[in-house]
């Protein structure tokens, strides 16, 4: 996954603050794809 954003990076004129952005999306687009698979194991604390 990393290898494929980081060519991403390497190949698309971005600016820095481009790149923190897409970093940003691609990182929050896993976390929710995560956390949906693995919501039911994920413990509550109240």
């Amino acid at each position: 996954w990393l290898d494929s954003v980081l060519a991403v990076i390497e190949n698309t004129a971005m600016n820095p603050q481009q790149r923190r952005d897409f970093v940003a999306e691609r990182l929050a687009g896993k976390a929710q794809e995560w956390y949906r698979r693995h919501s039911q194991e994920v413990p509550v604390f109240s």
